[in-house]
């Protein structure tokens, strides 16, 4: 048996994968797969063929905001805007019927090493799987407990969703302690966040001036956004870590999904 250890996009597809040879159990902390909603589903077309039901909206303009001047860019390929609950709930689906058995609202409470399997107790069963998988994000249970690479440092995320009419172009802002983002889901929505090493609240005040911002959100949103490092295992005697657990995100704007998928 394998046990996958978080339901977001890098468990989703480990499973969908592996569940067509193996048995495999995916046990998730919250009660519906997709929520809450923690990221903000921008992607290049490397992995259209994982998404192209999910895709809400393309994107060909950039525009980046220094303190001191603004720089327009052409996207010589469109970005894609997905719906990001959907698209983890797509890649449940496809991972059940490949046989994949999924434990909804299970928090996993301790994992420890027998001779030739593990033993992961959970909040609802016990299992003893052969092989355990942490796809439970950047402050993942499973490193901790098995004495994996671990992300010292991470991003805080603030993230609103609004009604504000807009060009549909995505924007980026660069802050002294941080950075921002606008980014269209459709011509009548934003989505709007920061990520900081400091107060995201503070941060985002800054994005609001900037950007002049209004309006009562429709969703706040947020997160964690691990900063990778080299140091620490990501792989040992049939514990694997994949996503965030094991830090894998963009340097440039600690984006995971194409390395997840």
């Amino acid at each position: 048996m394998i046990c996958i250890i978080g339901g977001g996009p890098s468990g989703n597809y480990a499973a969908s994968l592996l569940a067509k040879k193996h048995k495999v159990i995916v046990i998730e902390e919250h009660n519906k797969i997709g929520l809450p909603v923690q990221c903000t589903g921008i992607v290049t077309q490397n992995i259209l063929n994982y998404c192209k039901p999910v895709v809400i909206n393309k994107i060909s303009n950039v525009i980046l905001h220094s303190p001191n001047r603004s720089l327009r860019l052409k996207l010589k390929t469109p970005n894609l805007i997905l719906d990001r609950a959907r698209l983890d709930s797509m890649l449940a689906d496809t991972a059940k019927k490949a046989g994949a058995r999924y434990l909804l609202g299970t928090k996993v409470e301790k994992i420890s090493r027998s001779k030739s399997s593990f033993i992961v107790k959970t909040s609802k069963a016990s299992f003893r799987p052969a092989i355990v998988i942490g796809a439970d994000g950047p402050l993942s249970t499973t490193a901790k407990a098995l004495s994996l690479y671990k992300s010292k440092s991470h991003f805080i995320t603030k993230q609103h969703v609004l009604n504000c009419k807009n060009e549909n172009i995505v924007e980026f802002f660069f802050f002294e302690k941080g950075f921002g983002w606008i980014v269209p889901e459709s011509r009548t929505k934003i989505r709007a966040g920061v990520a900081t090493l400091d107060n995201p609240n503070q941060l985002f005040e800054q994005l609001q001036s900037k950007a002049r911002l209004a309006g009562k959100p429709i969703a706040v949103q947020g997160g964690l956004i691990p900063i990778f490092a080299w140091k620490g295992k990501r792989a040992q005697n049939r514990a694997y870590l994949i996503g965030d657990a094991a830090g894998f995100v963009k340097a440039t704007t600690g984006g995971g999904l194409v390395q997840a998928l």
